[in-house]
């Protein structure tokens, strides 16, 4: 760890953090030479948007979600017309690539040590007592199961982390009690089980912060032939604040992490279902994307994009079948677990959300304009049908904000990645043209296989 290397090293306050950040943040990436730029617009909104993550951790509940949400507003309607913007030059930042890289560097560094000296979220511990009953074939209350803040892909990802996390607490050796050891007395017995647990949440933590960093990235070179941006990208993501102070909180990063790499491997239908797969298993909501999704493949490779994601949402819920010792058992689990707590306000307290247990009612409408604004991004018309699919993916989870009751407006790592790539992406212009090739290429191996068909 590095307080180990730093001596007298401490984690600097959120709003300590807030105004390096935003300092620095304007030192590297604002355009000074080009002051009334949309490039200095959204960097500013995106720094902008902090205090009122500022107020929420501070108990001021209700003023922080307006001024999330006002700002998550912004960001919608900047989404929206993205597509519309089709000169956009090639901004650089201020700094290098080498500079860049080396920041990011020390950056994630910084941040690793934050995950390891922290407490794991709430939402990590359940998945990875989720994860401790897979492994174990140990049934799970149902009422337990009804209670999870999210769906079956926490338990399974967090199985992943916890096989190693049970290695590597055991090789530790034991820490000593306090209290003198008695003749008399029991002998002390560390609690692996619950050390392996919180392990495997700091674990999956990391790993999904890191392979945000790494898709921004691969996206950046893959769609865009430009490794510069994606540093550019990747180094703002880890220098926001939003970033930093809810690092730990693995409920925040790992949609993020699958949905960027979906967009990564948007060529490749049945590992993009996957992914929107595992994703959708993760919060349910986010089926609503894959209307627009299949939109973006087509026809012919759409059955395979829903082949991929309606196989993996399968297997994630027959997951229960593993811990359940009978099929009502199994039944009793897969009903407790498809129950949407998301939707229902009378299972929160006050001062979780914006949203008032008596205020059903008022969602609706918002309820309805969010299907509304699935349904125009689904029929809407664009050249660059990647750029449409981006945008339209960060689009329906930032909206998806104004209706989730829990915590309204924070989920805002949900959507920054994608919100990054398209702040960062160049003019489409400039990578239009591979987009063209790779349609072609896809038309002649389908005029390929008819001809082979005709010939056989």
């Amino acid at each position: 760890m590095l307080r180990t290397i730093l001596i007298n090293y401490e984690d600097p306050s959120p709003t300590t953090w807030f105004y390096l950040s935003f300092l620095l943040a304007l030192a590297v990436f604002f355009k000074f030479s080009r002051f009334w730029s949309l490039r200095n617009l959204d960097l500013v909104t995106l720094l902008l948007l902090t205090p009122g993550a500022l107020l929420v951790l501070e108990g001021k509940v209700l003023g922080g979600l307006i001024w999330l949400l006002v700002g998550s507003a912004f960001l919608l309607i900047r989404l929206l017309i993205d597509p519309l913007m089709l000169r956009r030059p090639l901004l650089e930042p201020n700094l290098n690539v080498a500079g860049l890289t080396f920041l990011a560097a020390a950056l994630l560094a910084f941040m690793m040590d934050s995950v390891v000296g922290r407490e794991p979220s709430a939402a990590g511990l359940q998945g990875a007592r989720w994860a401790q009953s897979l492994l174990d074939r140990r049934e799970m209350d149902p009422k337990v199961l009804s209670e999870m803040t999210f769906g079956p892909t926490s338990g399974v990802l967090h199985a992943l982390t916890l096989l190693p996390a049970r290695g590597v607490v055991r090789s530790i050796e034991p820490l000593e009690p306090e209290v003198p050891y008695q003749p008399d007395e029991v002998p002390y017995q560390p609690d692996y089980e619950t050390s392996s647990q919180e392990a495997a949440a700091r674990m999956l933590a990391l790993i999904a912060h890191l392979s945000v960093v790494v898709a921004l990235v691969v996206c950046c070179r893959a769609h865009f032939g430009s490794t510069p941006t994606g540093v550019a990208a990747a180094t703002l993501y880890l220098l926001l604040p939003y970033t930093s102070y809810r690092v730990e909180l693995v409920e925040h990063v790992l949609p993020a992490s699958l949905l960027i790499w979906a967009v990564v491997a948007c060529r490749k239908p049945v590992i993009a279902g996957v992914l929107l797969g595992l994703a959708c298993g993760f919060a349910y909501f986010l089926i609503f994307l894959v209307p627009l999704w299949i939109r973006y493949f087509g026809r012919a490779r759409s059955i395979r994009f829903g082949i991929a994601l309606g196989t993996t949402v399968v297997l994630l819920f027959t997951s229960v079948i593993l811990t359940s010792s009978d099929l009502s058992s199994a039944g009793r689990q897969t009903l407790a677990l498809v129950s949407w707590n998301h939707w229902q306000l009378n299972s929160l307290e006050r001062g979780t959300g914006i949203w008032s247990p008596d205020a059903v009612y008022q969602r609706v409408p918002i309820f309805v304009g969010f299907l509304a604004l699935v349904t125009s991004l689904v029929l809407r018309r664009s050249r660059g049908r990647f750029l449409l699919l981006l945008s339209g993916t960060a689009a329906v989870v930032l909206t998806a904000q104004f209706w989730y009751c829990q915590a309204s407006g924070t989920y805002i790592s949900w959507y920054l990645p994608l919100l990054l790539l398209t702040v960062f992406r160049p003019s489409r212009s400039n990578w239009l043209a591979a987009e063209r090739a790779e349609e072609s290429a896809s038309q002649g191996q389908q005029r390929l296989r008819k001809s082979l068909a005709t010939t056989v």
